[in-house]
């Protein structure tokens, strides 16, 4: 058996040219898989939306336990009347508000915890009545917590410097 020409002439004649046929174009495996493929696209985009809620949740959380005095927590800041009680000339004059940090509980002892900030100061919170502890979705109760919980702690400061908390939360370890 004679082997077939591979010439141009071959070929334009239909003839053999040596050149490997080519089948017809096989679909990709997503158009061969569309079940599969919405499904994977699906749980990349619970993945995605998860990650970026979590994400938006724990900014949302953070800037809500931080105040305008923030990088001054928790007793520092100043005003040019010195709060009651402090000793004249002593540069430690507070103003009423909103204040936020996180510590680690040194001793409690019924209405008075006694913390330790993570700036190594001694600060003694009031907790009452009004003290909620947890979050809105986790409640706690006082009796969750125990001396050497990290913690962090959204107090109203009144006037005479003296911090009442008004939403105490364990701190999520690792941070």
């Amino acid at each position: 058996m004679e082997s077939a020409p591979v010439s141009a002439t071959a070929a334009a004649s239909g003839g053999e040219t040596g050149l490997p046929t080519t089948s017809p174009r096989q679909p990709s495996i997503f158009q061969r898989h569309p079940l599969a493929t919405g499904i994977a696209a699906g749980v990349v985009a619970v993945v995605l939306v998860s990650g970026l809620t979590a994400w938006g949740v724990g900014a949302a959380v953070t800037a809500s336990l931080t105040s305008s005095t923030g990088s001054e927590m928790p007793m520092g800041a100043s005003t040019s009347t010195p709060a009651a009680g402090a000793p004249a000339g002593t540069g430690k004059a507070t103003t009423a508000g909103r204040i936020a940090f996180r510590a680690t509980i040194q001793a409690m002892d019924g209405a008075s915890w006694t913390i330790v900030t993570r700036k190594g100061e001694t600060v003694t919170v009031t907790v009452d009545a009004t003290t909620q502890f947890g979050t809105k979705k986790m409640t706690a109760s006082a009796g969750d917590f125990a001396v050497g919980d990290s913690v962090i702690i959204v107090a109203m400061r009144g006037t005479d410097g003296k911090p009442t908390a008004t939403r105490i939360v364990n701190a999520p370890t690792g941070s």
